[in-house]
């Protein structure tokens, strides 16, 4: 066949089968749901401020994001703890230890009265609603709370009046305060690790007292009528327990000497005694130091009144949770507890150098207390 020929019916051919062939289908573009269909839109926020808000039951639809392109970042939502913040409707606002107290005890944790940070039900404010908190922190063991419905004139009991003598013969003695702020989640989490094996709180803390007492012997001592001062060869630090009309200082002698174990069965076992009045005149009178707590009262700040032949009295405040600067933070901020402690002293043998010194090494002992349970 000739050449021109084949060209042509080559053509043909093509043109026929391009018209038997579907016409393309036009690709219509992905239709976009407004996003009022789906309800809000969503918050851009990060993953650690959207934990933080879940925790803190914030809002996100009500905090500004100053974070790149506006998104929300930590610092936004820890922003948010002024009067302005709104909680997540539905939200539990509550630490999950008291939701799982209030499970286990059948509290409705709406009639609960909140005193924690962002307005969240804590443990506590659980224990209080059932009526069971003596010992928040777990120091103040064997303490009892007593509300007197007399009028009128009343006899002081004998405890009442040796404790009204005692805090008269104070009132003659120039004494100073000084306070600082001490970080308690560390100490907590030994405290965690060691109660498998019957470590108390109290045990700890008398501890961490004694072993920063060691290193400040005029903190441990007294001042002597004569005008001397009385270094105490022994470090027994007491600790005030609250009972019905009144309180006694049950110690534990050689605290910086004598194992946690051994300080905690001692302290069960002078609590146990106080309770039912059976303790020795040298069970509650042979302290060096002494420590007054109120961490169970929720309370920020106290100072507590020196007790007689002693040098120092120390008062612990609650710890609680507080936004603070932590440099190796990703935000540079941070949620850490944080408790306040008083230290009272007799100015005549102790100066307040001195005293911020000793504070210094029980802040080392209590936020880095590994060397508690050696």
């Amino acid at each position: 066949m000739p050449r021109p020929r084949r060209r042509a019916l080559l053509c043909v051919t093509l043109h026929a089968a391009l018209a038997l062939a579907p016409a393309p289908t036009r690709r219509r573009p992905a239709t976009r749901l407004h996003a009022a269909t789906l309800g809000p839109p969503r918050v851009k926020a990060s993953g650690y401020a959207r934990k933080l808000a879940k925790d803190f039951g914030v809002d996100l639809h009500s905090v500004t994001g100053t974070g790149p392109g506006g998104r929300i970042v930590a610092r936004d939502v820890e922003g948010a703890k002024g009067s302005n913040w709104v909680a997540t409707p539905g939200a539990t606002t509550a630490t999950p230890k008291a939701q799982k107290l209030a499970k286990k005890e059948a509290v409705d944790l709406s009639t609960v009265a909140a005193t924690g940070r962002f307005g969240r039900v804590t443990e506590d404010d659980v224990k209080r609603a059932l009526g069971t908190l003596t010992e928040a922190l777990g120091i103040q063991q064997g303490a009892t709370i007593d509300v007197y419905p007399q009028l009128g004139s009343v006899p002081m009991t004998g405890m009442q009046q040796a404790i009204a003598a005692n805090m008269e013969k104070t009132l003659d003695v120039p004494v100073f305060r000084v306070s600082k702020t001490i970080a308690t989640d560390a100490f907590d989490d030994l405290y965690r690790k060691l109660k498998p094996e019957g470590v108390t709180v109290s045990a700890l803390l008398a501890k961490a007292v004694a072993v920063s007492l060691k290193k400040h012997p005029l903190i441990n001592a007294a001042y002597g009528p004569s005008g001397t001062i009385e270094y105490n060869a022994h470090i027994n630090v007491a600790q005030a327990v609250a009972l019905e009309g009144g309180l006694i200082t049950p110690t534990l002698k050689d605290a910086d000497s004598t194992s946690l174990t051994d300080l905690s069965a001692n302290w069960k076992e002078l609590v146990g005694k106080a309770r039912s009045g059976s303790l020795a005149p040298d069970e509650y009178q042979s302290g060096t130091f002494t420590i007054s707590n109120l961490g169970m009262m929720a309370v920020d700040k106290f100072a507590a009144i020196l007790p007689p032949g002693q040098g120092a009295i120390l008062a612990v405040a609650s710890a609680k949770p507080q936004i603070v600067h932590l440099p190796k933070a990703l935000t540079g901020m941070g949620i850490e507890k944080r408790m306040m402690v008083t230290l009272t002293c007799d100015h005549r043998i102790i100066s307040g150098a001195d005293a911020a010194l000793f504070l210094r090494d029980l802040q080392q002992a209590i936020e880095s207390p590994g060397a508690l349970a050696k």
